[in-house]
């Protein structure tokens, strides 16, 4: 037997269905700004080969974008020219470290850790070095280039903001392929090492061929 229901039973039930999508709305849109807030930096990287009075260049782009709501504050931003380009980039930090007298700090994962990258920035703003460092032997070429411009001219990424940056990079007289890695760290890595949060560190990579087009 079915029991009747009248206009304010009616009103009554849509009401309630109509509380309920409302509440879960609601939860999603909080679900959305704590995952926002929660954001990291967004790295990106393109490179091309140029050639120029007998001389091979490497055209860097370089963006960073901060994916939440919150500020992001950058403490370092650098680019690892590698050529060739089969050693990858922890293996060429420690070298570079270790021919500048800094020992290789390793987390857990045998991953560098904030006191490498501290001491290699620096060494790199010291006047004579002219922002970079470069290490040679006979079967490597190595340029660890920190980018003022995004710690010096503009350290604070507000929310949601996107910096860019372009710049030519001279890397010698012969045709070879490099490994172009681009690293971005904010400062709440280095506050958070200790509890192992990479949310404030990212690395992009891209090879290149330099030669003459």
């Amino acid at each position: 037997m079915s029991i009747p229901i009248d206009s304010g039973q009616w009103a009554e039930i849509g009401t309630t269905i109509g509380g309920i999508f409302g509440a879960i709305a609601f939860f999603w849109k909080v679900i959305d700004f704590i995952i926002a807030q929660r954001g990291y930096i967004n790295p990106k990287l393109e490179c091309e080969s140029n050639y120029y009075d007998n001389k091979y260049y490497i055209g860097v782009k370089t963006s960073v974008e901060n994916t939440s709501r919150r500020p992001i504050y950058l403490a370092n931003a650098y680019l690892l020219m590698v050529s060739p380009s089969s050693k990858n980039h922890d293996e060429i930090l420690i070298w570079i470290g270790k021919q500048n007298d800094i020992a290789p700090i390793l987390d857990a994962k045998q991953q560098l850790e904030f006191p490498n990258y501290k001491k290699l920035y620096e060494l790199c703003v010291q006047p004579e070095r002219n922002n970079q460092i470069e290490v040679k032997d006979k079967d490597t070429t190595a340029i660890f280039k920190i980018m003022p411009y995004y710690t010096s001219l503009h350290s604070r990424l507000g929310a949601f903001a996107n910096l860019s940056s372009n710049i030519m990079a001279e890397v010698g007289d012969k045709e070879a392929v490099w490994s172009i890695y681009f690293g971005v760290i904010g400062k709440d890595w280095y506050r958070r090492w200790i509890l192992k949060r990479r949310s404030d560190f990212r690395i992009v990579h891209e090879d290149v061929i330099v030669k003459k087009w």
